[in-house]
């Protein structure tokens, strides 16, 4: 009798090959991670059944348990970050993770800040302390004009729709609606540019 072994259609020359713009987001992800990121290991990641893709990156499970402990790591320090900072209200603007550092944020005494983060986490930890324009207090007080000052847009023809801060890009931000494209200037001559 002849062999009845099993075939299938889906081995790894039917996958498509990422587009170069794809490839290039896995290897900045992977080297964000100290993972692997040579183009042929990501191939053959890419090409293992066993691998998962739910985040849009072909990872192998060590390599996911890996992402994960880095990821709560980074994450266990925000709180301790925000804490200190707190310290120093006038300076202080904020923390977020990007990748696998935590950032903490200030707009003075930089040096002094990165200093004292380094005294007490260690030269080691993943943390960036950055130089920022804005504290958290600035944009804090941005919000709370613009917000007491609703009634101006209507003057000047527009709705206010949102306003608030990213603390990331240390910007104040709103959005409005209006007919008149010159309601971008007068907004910004009238509550200054926060950006």
């Amino acid at each position: 009798l002849p062999s009845t072994a099993a075939s299938s259609d889906t081995g790894p020359a039917d996958q498509p090959s990422p587009g170069p713009q794809e490839l290039l987001a896995w290897q900045r992800f992977r080297a964000t991670f100290g993972l692997r990121w040579d183009e042929p290991w990501i191939l053959v990641v890419a090409d293992d059944p066993s691998s998962a893709n739910e985040i849009g990156v072909p990872l192998l499970s060590w390599e996911i348990a890996r992402v994960v402990a880095l990821n709560l790591a980074v994450v266990d320090l925000d709180p301790a970050l925000e804490t200190y900072g707190r310290l120093f209200p006038g300076l202080y603007a904020g923390t977020h993770i990007e990748g696998r550092i935590a950032v903490i944020q200030f707009s003075g005494q930089v040096e002094e800040r990165r200093a004292a983060v380094e005294m007490l986490l260690g030269r080691d930890a993943p943390v960036e302390v950055r130089q920022v324009r804005y504290s958290l207090e600035d944009l804090e007080a941005f919000v709370r004009t613009v917000q007491a000052n609703r009634e101006w847009f209507s003057s000047a023809g527009a709705k206010l729709s949102t306003v608030g801060s990213r603390v990331q890009d240390n910007v104040g931000e709103l959005t409005y609606r209006a007919n008149n494209v010159d309601v971008e200037a007068a907004i910004v001559s009238h509550f200054g540019n926060v950006d």
